[in-house]
């Protein structure tokens, strides 16, 4: 028999979505991206930059253009995080198998830049996934989108506003449901966040997180 696993020993379980949650409102700020007419692609999510795996600062048209962002709350310090990375892993690869416009994006909760970059180097972070580089806004930007607790998993519309807050509980359910033998529910709720998120693209000379409605868009 399908037996749920032991749940993750970490603070998540108690930033579950609240009962009514709705995505953050219109008035918070919009994560707007300047392009490379304005600031030569260094001004990335207020002036931090993309980098990946292997330590390079990546561009953020080359990143998000045409894709669906999932930005990924996380720290070394923490238990859960580095548990829910593999369960993390395994749902981006399942994905990737059929759409490639998953992104995911490691917003750091550490407490220094050095136990940013031990976490983001480590063997459970995947090798296609992208960090917001160190700086004090990464503070800002938990508090924008009320992140109490790590690990938490968000998926941005194009608006920059979380259309779906409670990620990391999906991601969960989703892959023991695929391990039960429902192997379609994974294809399924990733083609409802596509709908709900729309696409990152160039705008007006712009990189804005998209422009389209639901649906494929411009995928």
């Amino acid at each position: 028999r399908c037996t749920t696993p032991a749940p993750i020993p970490c603070a998540w379980a108690a930033a579950r979505a609240r009962p009514g949650a709705s995505p953050p409102a219109m008035e918070r700020p919009s994560w707007e991206v300047a392009g490379a007419q304005d600031s030569g692609l260094s001004a990335l999510f207020k002036g931090a930059s993309l980098i990946s795996k292997g330590g390079e600062a990546v561009s953020v048209l080359s990143a998000l253009k045409n894709r669906t962002a999932l930005l990924y709350f996380a720290a070394g310090w923490s238990e859960g995080c580095r548990s829910f990375n593999k369960v993390l892993c395994e749902f981006y690869d399942v994905v990737k198998q059929s759409d490639d416009a998953i992104t995911v994006i490691f917003v750091s909760s550490d407490k220094s830049r050095e136990e940013q970059l031990a976490f983001f180097a480590g063997d459970g972070v995947h090798a296609e996934w992208f960090m917001v580089e160190w700086t004090p806004n990464l503070e800002e930007l938990a508090k924008t989108f009320e992140v109490e607790q790590t690990p938490r998993l968000l998926v941005m519309d194009q608006h920059g506003r979380a259309v779906v807050e409670n990620g990391l509980e999906q991601v969960l359910d989703m892959m023991e449901q695929r391990r039960c033998g429902s192997q379609a529910v994974v294809a399924e709720r990733w083609a409802e966040w596509r709908r709900l998120a729309g696409n990152w693209r160039l705008s007006g000379g712009h990189a804005a997180i998209g422009t389209g409605g639901g649906g494929d868009g411009g995928a």
